[in-house]
């Protein structure tokens, strides 16, 4: 279902901060993409190792800002995709020219790329919600829904017309039902070490949204961090037990 007008509470964190934190953790540093500042070095040097990689502001919400750089086969040539446009450059000096020319204000970061698994074409990856009762109590998962790119999209977030369906239409489209119950399990597992580990940073913290990626060798990435997550891309799920179980553990903050 759609989900275009939606607005989302999110906060600003910086996501190479949170990236090298994650990194610190034996239980999480595998599933935590490569994230570097943006400079026409690190711009070579990233798109020579992985020839896919995402260039977003350090701490933006929604999607808003976020371009994709490809190094293309053959002959020395880039693509830079942001929005529904497309703009090639013939050298990484001129692809850091245009990053900077339609970049937001402020610092950026580059991210390792990942080849994400698809729905009907279009790329999706997973919100998963960790709450917990109080400071003291344990973290659970309260939900997750898969959150499906916008057609001709890069981001998938709902603010930007992306669909919202249940984690489970997305895997059964790519795989058995024995190994999508198995992912859903992974993805489980992944949110809430991922959670506990931020929480030794944010000591206060309750609720932590979790965006994870499944690629298309089937392992899972943490692809961004929020401390304050919308819950309104569950409400547009069918299934409201989510929803209503998110909201009760809001209220007992």
């Amino acid at each position: 279902m759609k989900a275009s007008k939606a607005k989302a509470s999110i906060s600003y964190v910086n996501k190479l901060n949170v990236n090298r934190w994650m990194r610190g953790s034996k239980g999480t540093r595998y599933a935590i993409p490569r994230t570097v500042w943006l400079t026409r070095r690190s711009l070579g040097s990233m798109l020579r190792a992985y020839r896919m990689v995402y260039v977003k502001p350090k701490g933006g919400e929604k999607g808003k800002g976020v371009m994709r750089a490809r190094k293309l086969q053959g002959l020395r040539r880039y693509e830079l995709r942001f929005n529904r446009k497309t703009r090639k450059a013939y050298s990484v000096a001129a692809l850091h020219r245009l990053i900077r020319r339609h970049k937001k204000s402020g610092a950026y970061i580059i991210q390792q790329g990942i080849r994400m698994m698809k729905y009907r074409g279009r790329s999706f990856d997973i919100r998963v919600m960790t709450q917990r009762k109080s400071t003291k109590s344990s973290w659970v998962m309260t939900g997750m829904c898969a959150r499906v790119a916008a057609s001709g999209l890069i981001v998938t977030n709902t603010s930007q017309g992306g669909d919202v369906l249940p984690v489970w239409t997305v895997l059964r489209a790519n795989m058995s039902r024995k190994r999508a119950r198995s992912m859903t399990g992974r993805i489980e597992r992944l949110s809430l070490r991922i959670a506990r580990r931020y929480a030794k940073k944010r000591s206060r913290s309750v609720v932590f949204g979790v965006d994870i990626a499944v690629d298309r060798k089937r392992r899972v990435w943490m692809l961004e961090l929020n401390t304050k997550p919308g819950l309104v891309p569950f409400r547009y799920l069918k299934d409201k037990s989510m929803y209503r179980r998110m909201l009760k553990y809001r209220r007992r903050k």
